[in-house]
């Protein structure tokens, strides 16, 4: 029995290892779980788009535009730009979020790009 707990933990503490140590900087309209989500979406883009599997160090966020729709199916639509480093390369991604009547959100996240305006994200 001991030894079986000892595993369950053992366990525990690599999956804690992996989880990961980004850290959110700026300006979001997401919460965690969100954030969360969204990074997921970011990782596959960077391992399929670029052949990336390192996102490094911290993500930048930076709320471009929040608008209120007057549409009750559809009442806020918010842009944003989430800046990461992966495999020594910086890129942009744009981020869409649309949140629903349930209060839940709907999002999408475009290509990462390598050059943006020198305004963007300082």
């Amino acid at each position: 029995m001991k030894l079986k707990i000892l595993i369950a933990t053992l366990s525990l503490i690599i999956i804690g290892g992996c989880v990961s140590s980004n850290k959110f900087i700026g300006n979001t309209v997401a919460d965690d779980l969100l954030r969360s989500d969204i990074l997921a979406d970011i990782r596959k883009a960077e391992r399929y788009t670029y052949n990336c599997r390192d996102i490094s160090g911290n993500i930048y966020t930076e709320v471009k535009n929040i608008q209120k729709t007057g549409n009750p199916n559809q009442p806020i639509i918010a842009d944003e730009v989430w800046r990461i480093t992966a495999c020594g390369k910086t890129h942009y991604y744009p981020i869409n979020m649309r949140s629903d009547a349930k209060g839940e959100t709907d999002y999408t996240v475009g290509i990462g790009k390598t050059i943006q305006r020198d305004n963007d994200l300082k």
